[in-house]
């Protein structure tokens, strides 16, 4: 009778262990593996953590931007495109849109002479001043920032070009006169406009 007793009371296994420990006044530091464990969610859940921020991060400087960048801007983010002009998204039923695209591909025609990088130079200065007010619109917003990056990527191929004056005074016009925010400029990494735009404010704005 007193065996079972004893062994009821030493009993086996890791739970048992722990009420001994407790008893005694010793603390458990627990196994290799479970110290392993242990690490690895706190790992998974510092990255969650990270991830959670980052998405966060993405989506109130979209939102705070006052636009979304479209499918076809993100298309045409990547490196410049073997040409001067950038093609209107078909998916967009722009008549305006066809028609300033039009009008500018004709003028840079005209203004670079068959040169990739003058012809992109007049395209997007012409695009800037070609019924500026359109550009409040998303889809003329983004193609007119398309159409800047693309200059600004094929310049940088050539270097023995200078930085067309044409194309920065175009983008201060968009910027003073309340076209197109200086943020969403600048947010395209090209042609060093944070400096650039630096002392340029809206006037009022043109939308």
């Amino acid at each position: 009778m007193r065996h079972k007793e004893f062994g009821h009371r030493s009993g086996t296994g890791s739970g048992a262990r722990e009420n001994l420990r407790s008893i005694q006044g010793v603390s458990y530091e627990g196994t290799d593996e479970e110290v392993v464990a242990g690490a690895s969610k706190l790992r998974k859940m510092v990255f969650w953590i990270g991830a959670a921020a980052l998405l966060i991060g993405i989506y109130v400087g979209t939102k705070g931007s006052g636009q979304g960048l479209s499918q076809y801007w993100k298309k045409n983010s990547g490196p410049a495109v073997a040409q001067s002009y950038i093609p209107v998204d078909p998916k967009v039923k722009d008549v305006h849109l066809d028609k300033a695209n039009n009008t500018c591909r004709a003028r840079g025609d005209a203004a670079g002479r068959g040169h990739t990088v003058r012809q992109a130079a007049a395209y997007v200065a012409c695009l800037a001043a070609e019924s500026p007010r359109r550009l409040c619109q998303a889809t003329h917003r983004t193609h007119f920032l398309a159409a800047m990056t693309n200059y600004y990527r094929l310049q940088a191929k050539d270097r023995e070009i200078k930085i067309s004056a044409e194309v920065v005074d175009a983008i201060k016009g968009v910027v003073s006169n309340g076209f197109i925010p200086k943020r969403d400029l600048i947010a395209t990494g090209q042609g060093n406009l944070d400096t650039v735009l630096s002392g340029i404010e809206p006037k009022k704005s043109g939308c």
